[in-house]
Order: C-alpha cells, then sequence, then structure tokens
C-alpha cells in the first residue's frame, strides 16, 4: 500500500469545515500524514464588467484574503492538534485552484 504524507482540506471556513477538519485530523493522526489546509478567496474578476472601479474590487478581495489568513490561523490551531498541520489562503476560481495545488 501506497504511503500517504500529505492530506489536503479544502474548506470555505464555515461551520462546515469544523467536520472536514476533524475527520482530516483524525485521518492524518491514524496515517502519520502532515495536513494543508487550503482556503481560496475569490478574485471577483468577473465583476469588473459592472462598471465597478478595478481598485474597488481588489481593496475588497485584499480585505477578503487579509481576514481569511486570520481566521485560518485560528482555524488551524483549534482543529489541529497533535498533527503537523499549514493553512494557506489563495486566490482564484475556487474549483481550478484546488485541483491546480493538489
Amino acid at each position: 500500500m501506497k504511503e500517504i504524507k500529505k492530506i489536503l482540506c479544502a474548506v470555505d471556513l464555515s461551520e462546515n469545515s469544523i467536520n472536514l477538519a476533524e475527520y482530516s485530523s483524525t485521518l492524518a493522526k491514524a496515517l502519520g500524514s502532515e495536513v494543508c489546509v487550503l482556503y481560496v478567496a475569490p478574485t471577483l474578476s468577473q465583476y469588473v464588467g459592472f462598471h465597478v472601479p478595478p481598485s474597488s474590487i481588489e481593496n475588497f478581495v485584499g480585505e477578503i484574503v487579509d481576514g481569511a489568513v486570520k481566521n485560518m490561523e485560528t482555524f488551524v490551531a483549534e482543529h489541529f492538534n497533535g498533527v503537523k498541520a499549514s493553512g494557506k489562503v489563495i486566490t482564484g476560481y475556487a474549483a481550478e485552484e484546488i485541483l491546480h495545488y493538489a
């Protein structure tokens, strides 16, 4: 059987993410694996055509990312005790970015 060294745990930082974190943490402990917790913030670039200045969108996305980074640190600390885990926040279209990261 192949050894599983890393587990990707993609979350949206909602209440449902807690269940996924518990499962990933349990699996990591059982397999001796490390966990990468990933959150993908939307770029909102699709709204540029709606007469929203790009700088406003960039500022808003920046605020989302800053908040997500702070929440990610807390989320990982609270839900991955006893597991080597790291959090990462990136921007883009979630499905594509999760697959690309994996």
